[in-house]
This record gives structure tokens, C-alpha cells and sequence, in this order.
């Protein structure tokens, strides 16, 4: 059933039909994030009834955020492990040149052409070392947002329903 649809059946019966009421609940247990934005779709006064029949609801906002920011923990420490092992691999490639410019029979252009690539390698570390910091920023930023919009889904949702019920109850009167 489309959007449309629900929401005309829903100001017809005055709220959701029940199997989509359950439905809700149980999205709201299983897949907060997208219970979140379904939410929103449903009238104040059933968004307050939903509510109300899910003691936990604050909970699992912050469930939704917790994970949010876990997601983004293992992420940080998976970058962190390669960040280590991308160095030691250049370190390793150094070394190996260092072991090269220790030779006796090295010409002086050879020299020349070691010390120019062991330049390379911290050029080539040093960019692959920003590109980390820059997906790092990225992933920040959308951890962020991603918390303020669960956050503030939950707040609407709860404030949302209250005032309109509230409005309705000025309306009535």
C-alpha cells in the first residue's frame, strides 16, 4: 500500500489499522532507524499511541545512536590497523633501500637513484596517509549527521505527536 493510501485509511479509521500498528512496533524493535522515518508517516495521536505501548522507546533511540557510534569505533580501529601496517610496509621498503646505499660497489648515480626513491616512498606514505585522514574526516561527519537525525527523529516524534495533540485539543475548544 502506497503512502497516499495509508494515510487516507488512517484518517478514515482514525489511525493505523492494527496489523500495520504491530508492524511499526515490531520495526521499531528490529530496525530503529527505519521505524524512525516510518513514524513519521502516521498520525500524532497514533504516533503518541506507539509510543506509548513501547516503554523502551527511549531506549532504543539511544540504542540507534549507541550503534551509530560503535559502527563508527570498529571503523576507526580497522583505518588505525592499516594505518600501522601500510607503515610498516613502508618502512620495510625504506629499510631494504637503506640496505642498498650500504653497499660497496654502489656507484654514486645509483646512490643518487636509491636516495631519490626512498624520497618517493615518504612522498608516496605521506599521500596515502592524508587520504586516510580525509576518509576518516568523511565517516565523522556522516556518524554525525546520522546521530542528529536519529536524535531529532526521536524528538520529533515524541514532541511532534504531543503538540498536535495538543493543537487539536486549542482546536476543539
Amino acid at each position: 500500500m502506497a503512502y497516499d493510501e495509508q494515510a487516507g485509511a488512517e484518517q478514515a479509521t482514525g489511525g493505523p489499522s492494527p496489523a500495520r500498528f504491530a508492524a511499526l512496533k515490531n520495526l521499531a524493535l528490529t530496525d530503529f532507524g527505519r521505524f524512525a522515518v516510518e513514524i513519521q508517516q502516521v498520525s500524532d495521536e497514533a504516533r503518541l499511541k506507539l509510543i506509548e505501548q513501547l516503554p523502551e522507546f527511549r531506549k532504543l533511540a539511544s540504542d540507534a545512536i549507541d550503534s551509530l557510534a560503535q559502527g563508527y569505533t570498529t571503523t576507526m580501529k580497522s583505518f588505525d590497523e592499516g594505518d600501522r601496517a601500510l607503515r610498516e610496509a613502508f618502512k620495510q621498503w625504506r629499510d631494504s633501500l637503506d640496505k642498498i646505499l650500504e653497499l660497496p660497489d654502489i656507484t654514486f648515480e645509483q646512490r643518487l637513484e636509491v636516495t631519490r626513491e626512498i624520497g618517493r616512498t615518504v612522498e608516496l606514505q605521506s599521500q596515502k596517509e592524508a587520504e586516510t585522514k580525509g576518509a576518516k574526516a568523511k565517516l565523522f561527519e556522516r556518524l554525525t549527521i546520522g546521530i542528529g537525525i536519529a536524535a531529532g527523529i526521536a524528538i520529533l516524534a515524541v514532541v511532534g505527536g504531543k503538540m498536535g495533540l495538543e493543537q487539536g485539543n486549542v482546536d476543539d475548544a
